[in-house]
């Protein structure tokens, strides 16, 4: 079994491997996939991952609340990292108490279906950065602040057991509150990240499907291969015939790689199919 010591508790010794998904999403409506999977949480990945970058432009940075995801993030940065949390965990926090606490459950619910109708109105009829965030001001804010006020309500006026099922999910809510927000505060910063969900439910089903990997570098090669697939569908390619002509042009994928990048291919290879780098060698 592989093993890696914890670099926070040393005498620790890590056995179970892990699965982590990166989507980056870019203003040109660009979708770009990273999976790595092996010895190491989430936060360390995202942390190596943004020691490479060197753009100084602002970085909108989604995941759940967990302090894992952000423990590792680089500390003396040349640019600004907000934290956003995904609203569809406290969704589904809520939903889990329907049937002890249906006022509360109900409250919360009607409230963030609204919020993400709001979130559909400003993507179904592509509003700008500057609008779409006035709209959910003027929109979505006022229904965050309405379940802050009776989440804190609840929890002051004691109509809840503050350690008690419905109390820690009030508590998760108001303690990342301004996380939660980030969406009614910056620019282009979403409401969840259902896209990173669904990716990573791809590979948890490919890692059933195989009945785990022999070794992590069996683990690498089907990252590699499912994420090819992946990003090329999630930006409107021919995921078989994508693959096909990175396979059959080798050469120019080494020589120049950047008309490979999915937002690049069709201008460079129309819809031909691809031409052969190289003949293979048949023998009688």
């Amino acid at each position: 079994m592989s093993q890696a010591l914890s670099p926070k508790k040393p005498e620790s010794v890590r056995s179970g491997l892990h699965t982590s998904v990166s989507c980056a999403v870019l203003l040109e409506k660009k979708r770009s996939f990273c999976s790595i999977f092996g010895l190491h949480h989430s936060g360390e990945i995202t942390g190596k991952l943004l020691d490479k970058r060197s753009l100084e432009e602002t970085l909108i940075l989604m995941a759940d609340a967990s302090n894992a995801n952000t423990a590792y993030l680089p500390k003396n940065s040349a640019y600004q990292i907000v934290l956003a949390n995904c609203n569809s965990h406290v969704v589904r926090k809520f939903r889990e108490l329907g049937n002890t606490f249906p006022d509360a459950a109900a409250f919360f619910e009607q409230a963030y279906a609204q919020v993400f109708r709001n979130d559909d109105h400003a993507r179904t009829e592509n509003l700008s950065p500057t609008t779409r965030l006035a709209y959910h001001r003027e929109h979505s804010l006022p229904l965050m602040e309405a379940m802050q006020k009776r989440a804190q309500r609840d929890l002051d006026d004691r109509l809840v057991e503050d350690n008690g099922t419905l109390g820690k999910a009030y508590r998760y809510f108001l303690n990342h509150y301004a996380r939660f927000t980030a969406f009614c505060e910056v620019e282009n910063a979403p409401v969840c990240n259902n896209l990173a969900e669904r990716m990573l439910k791809t590979f948890i089903r490919q890692r059933k499907a195989s009945l785990f990997f022999r070794n992590t570098l069996g683990a690498a090669v089907a990252d590699i291969l499912s994420l090819i697939l992946i990003t090329a569908h999630a930006n409107g390619l021919n995921p078989v015939r994508y693959l096909e002509t990175m396979l059959l042009r080798p050469a120019l994928l080494r020589s120049d790689p950047d008309a490979f990048l999915p937002w690049n291919f069709m201008a460079k290879f129309g819809e031909d199919p691809p031409s052969a780098d190289y003949s293979p060698t048949t023998t009688a």
